[in-house]
């Protein structure tokens, strides 16, 4: 689960980083890109803590 999240986190972080996509793309394919990878950060707020409390 950890790992889906951080793929999910680099490839959107890849493209919201891509001077080129954020030039072209429309507003609404940005925004929800921003929401998915802020929804990506908290989820994996929560693996972490989870994780932290089985020791790992």
């Amino acid at each position: 689960q950890k790992n889906k999240v951080e793929k999910t986190m680099m490839k959107l972080s890849n493209m919201l980083n891509n001077e080129r996509f954020v030039a072209n793309a429309p507003a609404d394919v940005l925004e929800k890109n921003r929401k998915e990878l802020a929804d990506a950060e908290g989820k994996m707020s929560k693996i972490v803590v989870e994780l932290e409390g089985f020791g790992v």
